[in-house]
């Protein structure tokens, strides 16, 4: 129980006869039964993968990069992008009510160090300010760029002590369930103590973590993953009237939310984007730690996968 989830092909589906093309055109189920296996372990899922007992795994840790592309019969895929790592502060209670604090923090903040340490090597991550990421090319935006990765950690002091920090304890909530988030709460915790916050780490299951986050008066900072959204409305937590965990609330962003739907002009809309990640960069809700590229693998007998905005398995088939 629990453990798999068998998709079987509908026999009276009928494709469409476009070419595929990204997330439309034609999509074909060429392989009658896809199961998903769950194994949290990633030794297990690459072991599985040598001896044939899986096709596919995702979720590969990219240290394991090098060893898996020397693998006689093993394909690597890279997705770039994949997801945005993100550090959310408490805007609604606490010590980072006080936008001056998280300024402070982000100042600190060395996002090489941090991404490094989520992604255990330098090609698998970038630093990017976008919302949305560079390869969508007609809503990313370089606004606030200018506010990341200072790598300040005195002017980070001086600005603490302007705002009057005097020790308040900064929780942290963490999970392991989520190794790269794990690795960058870490580091992060050390960057925060040499700027002198009082910091602890709470560290639950993923399940436990998202119950805790309900609660205003339990946390000040917890990290989560932001995938590829199709359009900038779909972000879950840049409009406050979507009640995201963290109370980030900016009436002039959601002003420009609303017309930036209003806008049927693309090019008038990308531009009212920009100023919507202009101002939330300046607010500093969140902190974006980087883009995080995912590995997937699959033995050669895995033909026509392509990764594109997430995993999908049309147009797929199999060689045995």
């Amino acid at each position: 129980k629990d453990q798999y989830v068998t998709l079987e092909r509908f026999a009276d589906y009928v494709a469409l006869e476009s070419a595929p093309n990204g997330l439309g055109g034609r999509k074909e189920a060429l392989i009658p039964e896809i199961r998903f296996e769950f194994v949290t372990n990633a030794p297990s899922r690459v072991a599985g993968l040598q001896s044939g007992e899986y096709d596919f795994v995702d979720d590969v840790p990219p240290d394991n990069f090098d060893t898996i592309s020397a693998i006689s019969g093993i394909d690597t895929h890279i997705g770039k992008p994949s997801r945005q790592n993100i550090m959310f502060f408490n805007c609604g209670h606490g010590v980072f009510s006080d936008p001056a604090i998280r300024k402070a923090v982000n100042k600190a903040l060395d996002l090489d160090s941090i991404m490094l340490a989520s992604a255990a090597r330098p090609d698998f991550y970038r630093i990017d300010p976008g919302l949305m990421f560079r390869e969508q090319t007609l809503w990313h935006s370089d606004a606030g760029a200018e506010l990341m990765n200072l790598k300040d950690p005195e002017g980070a002091k001086a600005d603490l002590a302007a705002a009057g920090y005097a020790g308040q304890p900064v929780v942290i909530l963490t999970s392991r369930e989520y190794q790269y988030l794990y690795r960058a709460s870490l580091v992060i915790q050390q960057q925060l103590m040499m700027i002198g916050m009082d910091v602890k780490l709470e560290v639950y299951d993923w399940p436990t973590l998202l119950e805790k986050r309900r609660d205003a008066s339990a946390w000040d900072i917890f990290f989560t993953f932001a995938g590829i959204y199709a359009h900038p409305t779909q972000i879950t937590f840049v409009d406050s009237r979507k009640g995201y965990p963290g109370a980030y609330a900016n009436a002039k962003v959601d002003a420009l939310l609303d017309q930036l739907v209003a806008t049927p002009d693309r090019k008038a809309a990308a531009a009212i984007f920009h100023e919507v990640q202009a101002l939330y960069r300046a607010d500093v809700p969140t902190v974006k730690l980087g883009d995080m590229f995912a590995l997937a693998a699959c033995g050669q007998q895995v033909k026509g996968f392509d990764y594109f905005f997430d995993l999908h398995f049309w147009n797929v088939s199999l060689s045995r």
